[in-house]
């Protein structure tokens, strides 16, 4: 059984009709309408959701490619799901356009034990973490936006997501942030500020790389390089849910 599943789902758009990151509001509003509706419910009343999305556009082929990650089995079965089945033609009734489902392509399925598996039981030889924040990225501090990607919040956002949807895979009898973050440092980033626009409302962010370097004993290593690989499915930051925290993170 899968706890974690990311498709892609490309779609051909009408000419007119610009695409930016912000579309990642109105296709979690696909998503909604081809849920159950008593899963839909239940999703709304959730402040940490399990599942994350965002889109890009490929501008090269013209398609508008919608990242969807669910990340635990019943995600699995109520989104990924329904989404395999899409019809030939959706419409967006904000945008009141159709987008075109060309196809839709599996990038990763497995269960958190084959996840934690494959970092926990094998060491890395990489020292640094590279983060591309794709969709604008932000975190919330006592009611503040923070507008740069501190260590501490990033780590602490992943690790709570990764609790709370990994079960009895949880990391918190092993992991200690503070001690965690403390082998950590920023070496180079290229990052700039960019909103992301939710119906009338624009929420603050940045895009753009980071980069750390890690020199931690190796457990510590194997769960900086965990952590950092969820962030390709769980996202990164708030909003993940509508669009914003898409990431794709690695060693190097």
């Amino acid at each position: 059984m899968n706890d974690i599943e990311k498709i892609i789902i490309r779609f051909d758009v009408e000419d007119s009709m610009p695409v930016n990151q912000s579309l990642g509001s109105i296709m979690q509003g696909v998503l909604m309408e081809h849920l159950d509706n008593d899963y839909s419910k239940y999703l709304h009343s959730k402040n940490l959701r399990p599942y994350s999305q965002f889109v890009m556009y490929d501008r090269d082929n013209q398609e508008l490619i919608w990242n969807i990650t669910a990340l635990n089995a019943e995600a699995c079965r109520e989104i990924i799901t329904p989404l395999r089945q899409l019809p030939a033609k959706c419409w967006l009734r904000h945008k009141q356009k159709h987008i075109f489902t060309k196809d839709i392509e599996t990038l990763a399925a497995c269960s958190y034990e084959e996840f934690s598996a494959q970092h926990m039981l094998n060491s890395s030889e990489q020292h640094n973490i590279k983060f591309n924040f794709l969709t604008s990225t932000s975190f919330k501090s006592e009611g503040n936006y923070l507008l740069y990607p501190e260590v501490y919040f990033i780590f602490n956002n992943l690790l709570k997501r990764w609790n709370t949807f990994a079960g009895e895979y949880s990391l918190d009898q092993y992991m200690d942030l503070a001690t965690l973050i403390s082998q950590v440092s920023i070496v180079d980033y290229k990052l700039k500020y960019k909103k992301f626009s939710v119906e009338r409302v624009s929420l603050p962010g940045f895009v753009g790389e980071l980069t750390l370097k890690q020199q931690a004993p190796e457990p510590i290593s194997n769960m900086l390089f965990l952590l950092a690989d969820y962030a390709n499915y769980a996202g990164v930051g708030i909003k993940t849910a509508i669009g914003m925290g898409g990431t794709l993170a690695y060693s190097k």
